[in-house]
């Protein structure tokens, strides 16, 4: 039986997943386009920090009070690490440096109406490692239990 703990986290984890890929699809009017890269952006950087701290749990650590993606990244199993990378397709350094120029993009994107310079992000690394944490995350258990909301919101698309 799965730790209440990390069922919790996988749990945030999916349903945040869910919202990100229907937020993907979304039709939006070319008006509000920089809107949607800033949601998109914010988005994607919290499931990443939920996808890390659920693998942080599932490897038997304890999640701390941290942020920043690199941070994070570092409490995860070496298993998890090698095979993240790997999927990745990249060297571990240039990994590690694209996981470091991306590592506060939630809160970066999050006061881009304050500082519009300081955000940048990679969106095709951070989707790669969001489907790579989904892959070791979620067991089809997981991705048969989509809730009601989701299910209504893909038939609409």
């Amino acid at each position: 039986m799965e730790d209440k703990k990390i069922k919790r986290a996988k749990d945030l984890f999916i349903t945040y997943l869910g919202s990100y890929y229907i937020y993907n699809k979304a039709k939006y009017p070319d008006a509000l386009l920089d809107s949607f890269f800033i949601g998109k952006s914010m988005l994607m950087g919290f499931v990443c920090e939920l996808g890390i701290k659920a693998l942080i749990l599932q490897n038997g650590k304890k999640c701390e009070k941290k942020h920043y993606l690199d941070e994070l990244f570092d409490l995860i199993s070496p298993e998890n690490k090698k095979f993240i990378i790997q999927g990745m397709k990249l060297e571990e350094s240039e990994f590690y440096e694209k996981l470091s120029k991306n590592k506060n993009i939630f809160v970066e994107w999050r006061y881009f109406t304050e500082d519009p310079s300081s955000c940048s992000a990679d969106t095709s690394f951070i989707d790669n490692l969001i489907v790579i944490m989904e892959f070791l995350l979620l067991e089809d258990s997981y991705k048969n239990r989509p809730s009601q909301y989701f299910i209504d919101q893909i038939k609409q698309i």
